[in-house]
């Protein structure tokens, strides 16, 4: 990223979808220490989208944001897509 001083390490996702349903994310980004990162996925907004990931992280929705990153938030974050 640009301005930043420290990182907070790689933030990396993975899909887990059900046959038919099929979205996307980004899959790799460097978080800066202290600042927020967003985590989206693309599809059909009738989706329902729920994160899990490093130090605790659970979050829904389509666009989730992990903020004041810290080293410990670094790791694998999967999002699970349900159709509506």
């Amino acid at each position: 990223p640009v301005n930043c001083t420290q990182t907070a390490g790689n933030l990396s996702t993975r899909m887990l979808q059900s046959p038919g349903i099929y979205f996307s994310v980004a899959q790799t980004d460097t978080g800066c220490l202290g600042q927020t990162n967003t985590l989206q996925a693309s599809s059909d907004s009738s989706f329902t989208y729920t994160w899990q990931g490093p130090n605790n992280f659970n979050a829904q929705g389509q666009a989730v944001q992990r903020n004041n990153l810290q080293p410990q938030d670094s790791g694998y974050y999967y999002v699970t897509a349900r159709n509506n």
